[in-house]
């Protein structure tokens, strides 16, 4: 039989089941709204270039996924087996693959997942032993090499090591912003369990946790891998997943300028540990898995396109050593033409290749800071020609001019009325490590017309931008004087800033995110059943934010933060398959995006958006855009961007964010559905049994009675399938009288449906003892 012919036979046969079982094609929501499939985890967080890695991926909804996508052709992925709630299977990574965090999704039959993420290494790998919670227990391991381990909520993982007199290694935790929502702590202790070092955050904004420690003796000492328990009790149990890596490599601090024209010759500082044996520096565009510090909004130019499909196939400029020392290298290179935007710069040693800076490539004039322009009496003069936008280059040094500020870098700019105007920092967003500035517009005598410090609020995992960003628009032709300075007066060598300033009103961000009951999902594909429909939530972000305090006092004393695109936002959806259609939304002009009540939230104006899918539409995948302007601006419109976070809910979270390739529709085979039990908790007493209701199946006739599979249940219990007094389809568990007394956590029921296989939502099981007063068997 032919392909059509067996996808005919398909479709008729889950027609079939479906109409036996009473569950109508289209059937796919409940109070709980549209079930999508998903993936939370994957175990281990990585591997070694060049070998193969068994993997575990935990998700929803998985049963019938079909393969494992890569962001490249350099990792692919070989299906082992797959239920409701997870995917087992094998990642071969070629040698050539590029190093750091890779996007992977699951694609199913029941439409695209979200992403995660899966870092290539360049060292020995070492799994994690378990026992391993005291020194006693330390798991020897001998460095160069990259731990895979995880973390349980009560958890401690200690790690062996014998170190010489005199050496230096390299302690690095990779978790956040590589996909793991575990936050970690960091503790070097010697051969009786004293702490030598200690650290929780590698930097202002790395959560990440690192030790670079030169030894004083030889012996034996212990790594211990711990997490951050704060008074928030973050649950990251199931994304616990770490790389520790112990290496030699170079530590890189900071790079000099942070960006360049391009077609510009550079010369470039590049400060850290450990560079005098630098054997090469080279850039290559940043891949999509390396925008560790995006948040929303962003002005940091993203590429929101899929990355090349190999290492070999992306451009590389090789920039050409000058000196290298211990704490310094001055290379030289060729700024590239193509592609615009951020490209990652690396450093390879005798010992291997560091993680990337970020480097900013763009067509704009630049200009160098030349200091002293400490004050508004002796700014450093600038003109935008022609209103062409202009980049300036500079530097908060160590100048202490005055007690409390190192350092403030003023610029004179002639103004013209009701020209606007965009002022905008780049610093944190290219992975400058302290800087958080703050950017004001003055007058002649120094009056704050506006200010900007960060593009939005965030704390730990809730991602914020130190960066600043404004608009002005001037009353009157006058002289303005722009100033950069630290949030608390900080400067130095690694105080780098981009102060970009161009012509441009207030506009306004859309990010687009499949609706999945009450809450969004961050993934950028989005499923539609031929014959049916699917919500995109559509979230408006205002340039630039609200950022200061919603108290009324703090409010009225803050400076003004200048000024903010206004008017009505109509959306629409652009390019979707011939027959299927959207209804058109607006936002109205007084929704803003604003900080929420508790500090950490975001409120975020949305709207959905419906698609309705003919029956006629083939199954497959097609681009299309959200598109937004201002009703009566309509200069001022955006496109929709879909992002792929690693975390929570993108409508009240600002997590760790990557950029989506793209929008594209997932149109996909009726049948979907999920197997709605009667009541949420389940228990069982030891001995004992309990019956669970699916209340959505029903028998036809004389038909068998279905097979089920039950998932993640241990073996001492059982279950058996009738038919209830309604016809509904009944699960009756009986418990062994040794069944542990512990949930029996994300269990799943499943039953084969024509081509699909189709699963209740995870759920939990009670276990109690028998003997338990007040309880009997099926009692919670």
């Amino acid at each position: 039989m032919g392909g059509k012919g067996r996808r005919l036979r398909q479709l008729y046969l889950l027609a079939l089941s479906l109409w036996i079982s009473g569950i109508g094609p289209g059937e796919a929501k409940d109070n709980l709204g549209v079930r999508l499939p998903s993936l939370e985890r994957i175990l281990p967080l990585g591997g070694r270039a060049g070998t193969e890695v068994s993997v575990s991926l935990l998700g929803d909804m998985l049963s019938n996924t079909e393969a494992v996508e890569f962001d490249c052709a350099d990792l692919s992925f070989k299906l082992g087996k797959a239920n409701a709630g997870g995917i087992d299977g094998t990642i071969r990574i070629s040698p050539g693959a590029a190093l750091g965090p890779h996007m992977l999704r699951a694609r199913t039959k029941d439409g695209r997942t979200n992403a995660l993420m899966f870092t290539v290494g360049q060292f020995n790998p070492v799994a994690e032993q378990e026992p391993n919670e005291s020194k006693d227990q330390a798991q020897k391991v001998a460095p160069p090499c990259e731990i895979y381990g995880s973390m349980g909520k009560e958890d401690r993982d200690y790690f062996s090591v014998q170190a010489e007199a005199g050496e230096r290694w390299l302690f690095e935790i990779r978790a956040a912003q590589y996909g793991s929502t575990f936050e970690s702590q960091l503790y070097l202790r010697d051969e009786n369990g004293r702490e030598l070092a200690f650290n929780d955050d590698r930097g202002d904004f790395d959560v990440n946790s690192m030790i670079d420690f030169t030894f004083r003796k030889k012996g034996k000492y212990f790594v211990h891998v711990d997490a951050f328990r704060n008074v928030r009790s973050w649950e990251f149990t199931k994304n616990c997943g770490y790389v520790l890596r112990i290496s030699k490599l170079p530590r890189l601090s900071y790079i000099a300028p942070l960006g360049a024209r391009a077609g510009s010759t550079v010369k470039l500082h590049i400060a850290g540990v450990a560079l005098q044996e630098t054997r090469r520096v080279f850039l290559s565009p940043t891949r999509r898995g390396e925008y560790s510090t995006l948040s929303i909004p962003w002005t940091l130019p993203v590429r929101f396109v899929e990355d090349f499909s190999s290492v070999a196939e992306a451009p590389r400029v090789e920039a050409k050593v000058l000196t290298a020392g211990p704490e310094s290298a001055e290379v030289e290179f060729t700024a590239p033409a193509e592609p615009l935007g951020t490209w990652s710069v690396f450093v390879e040693g005798k010992d291997g290749i560091t993680d990337p800076m970020l480097f900013e490539v763009g067509r704009e004039d630049e200009l160098a800071e030349v200091e002293p322009n400490d004050a508004r009496d002796a700014p450093q003069p600038i003109a935008l020609e022609g209103e062409k936008p202009l980049v300036i280059n500079g530097a908060l040094q160590r100048r202490k001019v005055t007690e409390l500020i190192q350092d403030v870098d003023f610029y004179a700019l002639k103004a013209k009325k009701g020209v606007p105007l965009h002022l905008y920092t780049v610093a944190y967003q290219l992975r400058a490590p302290e800087i958080d500035t703050v950017l004001r517009v003055l007058d002649s005598k120094g009056k704050v017309l506006a200010e900007s410090d960060d593009l939005t609020a965030g704390r730990g995992f809730l991602m914020g931008s130190a960066d600043s960003s404004l608009f002005y628009v001037p009353e009157q032709d006058e002289e303005i004087f722009v100033t950069v300075l630290d949030r608390v007066g900080r400067g130095g060598p690694s105080y780098q800033y981009r102060l970009h300033i161009k012509v441009e009103e207030p506009g306004f961000h859309l990010i687009v995110a499949p609706q999945s009951g009450l809450r969004s999902v961050p993934i950028s594909n989005f499923t539609v059943p031929r014959g049916g429909e699917a919500n995109l939530l559509v979230s408006l972000f205002r340039l630039p934010p609200q950022s200061y305090s919603d108290d009324p006092l703090a409010a009225s004393l803050a400076p003004p933060p200048g000024a903010v695109m206004k008017g009505v936002v109509r959306v629409w959806v652009e390019g979707l398959p011939p027959g299927a259609t959207a209804v058109e939304n607006k936002f109205r002009a007084d929704e803003i995006t604003e900080p929420g009540g508790d500090g950490v939230t975001m409120a975020i104006p949305e709207r959905l958006v419906t698609i309705n899918m003919p029956a006629s539409v083939p199954a497959g995948t097609y681009p299309f855009r959200v598109m937004g302007e201002v009703i009566g601006n309509e200069k001022v419109r955006a496109a929709g961007v879909a992002m792929d976070s690693m975390g929570g809910l993108m409508g009240s979270w600002n997590y760790f964010n990557l950029p989506g390739a793209e929008t594209m529709l997932t149109v996909i085979d009726p049948g979907g559905m999920t197997l709605e039990l009667e009541k949420d908790k389940v228990s069982i007493a030891q001995g004992g049994s309990t019956e669970i209701i699916i209340t959505n199946w029903r028998k036809k006739d004389d038909d068998p009675l279905p097979k089920i599979r039950m998932v993640h249940v241990p073996e001492g219990l059982r279950h058996e399938v009738s038919i209830g007094e309604k016809g509904n389809l009944l699960v009756t568990l009986r418990a062994g009288e040794d069944l542990p007394i512990k949930p029996i956590e994300d269990v799943y029921i499943e039953i084969e449906l024509g081509n699909r296989i189709v699963s209740t939502r995870p759920f939990n099981i009670t276990v109690f003892a028998k003997e338990k007063e007040g309880l009997t068997a099926g009692q919670f």
